[in-house]
Order: structure tokens, then sequence, then C-alpha cells
């Protein structure tokens, strides 16, 4: 892999070579043999973090936000913030019967208002059939005020936008569905989200292995979280990349759609 680096990413490209290194590490005895498997998923690992011209990386500043499987608890210490937009501060110290968690909107790091690159790429510990309850993608907006609340779900409540393995794009409990059967996503494909937030209104993009798909969201937050969300334990994800664009990926093409997320949308005042 050192000596024939357009290889190692042409597998990472075509292949689940990382991913099923990953899951043969789990059931190696012999020493020696994990210690060259543990050096190959570093190899690997180190060629994903090639960046596009002019692209600045944010892996090693901070880590997305992991919703687990348990009503999507927020993990502790794995809070993000992109980008650096003024805190609005949050007055609510209730959400119905719930109180907000206002020590949760602290930064870990935050970056200036630019075009942020996220993709993710999820994997299980299992093999089973696909599970009906799609797996999920997309940002939350940093401000909202967080509860405990189990009845918190990424996409349906308020605050959230999540494009789903099944295809669709939620937002405030509103689904956007296509009868494309290309915008389907399953483990072990690269999915990824764009947020550019220099453009008028500020956008959100996704893509399928590298191919952007035809809906959009635009409005998005000043301040955002990505987050992926597994429902069955057992499932994970990694983050592949995270980096800052000069230019975006995206692009507006001819019969894209685009879907608004509406201004009351980020309102938590009458509730999630």
């Amino acid at each position: 892999m050192e000596q024939h680096p357009d290889l190692c990413i042409k597998l990472l490209e075509e292949s689940h070579l990382w991913n099923n290194l990953n899951e043969e590490k789990k059931s190696i005895s012999d020493s020696e043999l994990q210690i060259l498997v543990e050096r190959a998923i570093e190899l690997l690992e180190n060629k994903t973090s090639i960046l596009p011209n002019n692209a600045i990386s944010l892996l090693d500043k901070f880590r997305p936000i992991l919703l687990r499987p348990n009503h999507q608890k927020f993990v502790e210490g794995a809070h993000i913030v992109i980008p650096g937009a003024p805190i609005r501060p949050i007055t609510l110290d209730k959400v119905g019967n719930k109180t907000v968690m206002k020590d949760l909107l602290q930064a870990q790091y935050t970056v200036e208002a630019g075009i942020v690159f996220c993709n993710i790429i999820f994997a299980s510990d299992f093999i089973f059939q696909e599970s009906q309850i799609p797996l999920k993608i997309g940002i939350v907006d940093a401000d909202f005020p967080m509860t405990d609340s189990p009845l918190f779900v990424s996409g349906k409540s308020k605050g959230s936008i999540s494009f789903d393995s099944d295809g669709t794009v939620c937002i405030n409990g509103k689904f956007y569905n296509t009868e494309s059967k290309e915008d389907l996503w399953t483990r072990n494909q690269g999915i990824s989200m764009e947020a550019d937030m220099n453009v008028v209104p500020r956008t959100l993009r996704f893509f399928i292995n590298g191919r952007q798909i035809t809906r959009y969201v635009t409005n998005i937050p000043a301040r955002i979280r990505f987050f992926g969300s597994m429902m069955i334990e057992g499932e994970w994800f990694n983050i592949n990349s995270l980096y800052i664009l000069e230019h975006p990926q995206g692009q507006l093409r001819s019969g894209d759609v685009e879907i608004r997320a509406n201004d009351d949308h980020f309102d938590y005042s009458s509730g999630m």
C-alpha cells in the first residue's frame, strides 16, 4: 500500500476493503497478523484524508455528533458546531416538561462561515437483512434547546434536517420522497453532505458515492451540527472526511429540486 498509493485509493473507491479488514480484525488471534491488519487499516484511513485543492481538513479539530440507537441520545463529549456564527441566546428553560440542557450548546471548535463537506460511511458488527428503520445523516441547528426527551427524532423534530437511507429528505416532520431508486443508500457507501454557508440562502446538498442527488435544502441555520444516526445496536459509522472547501462541489443543475426550510422550523418557543 505504501508503494502503490494509487492502487490503495482505487481499492477504497471500488471495494469494501476498509470495512472487511475491520471485521476480520475482531476474529484474529495471531498477534503478528493483527499488527499487519491494523497497519493496513491505518494506511487506508490515511489515504481517505486526501483533500481537494485548497481544502482544509477539520478531522483533527472536532467530531460530529453521534446519536445512539436508543432514542438517539447524544454521546457525551461529541458535540461540534459549524460554522462560527454568533450564538443565538437560548432563553427557554423548558420545552414541554423537559429541562433545556444549555451546557450542551458549548462548542468544541468553530470556524468562520464557509463551505463544509462531510463524508460518512456506515457499517455494522452483524450481518442481517436491511432494517425497516432507515439510517440517517443530516444537520441539527446548533442553537436549538436540547433536552433529554426520547421524542426527539432528527428530521421529524424542529431544528433538524435529515437524508434517510430510504431516499427520503425529512424536514420538521415533512417527508420529501423520490421515486428514483438511485437515491437509496446503505452501509459501506460514502454518503456526503455539503453545507454552503456563503451562498444566499444557505444551502445543504447530499451525495451518494460522490453523485449529487437532485433535491437540496435551502435556508438552513447559520450554525449547524452534522450528525449520523443508527437505529440498531451494533451499527456504527466512520467519518471518512470533513473539510472546508474554497469552492462548492455541489452545483445547481437543470432539474434540481429546491426544498426550503421555513423560518418557523427554527422557532422553539411553541415546542419541538
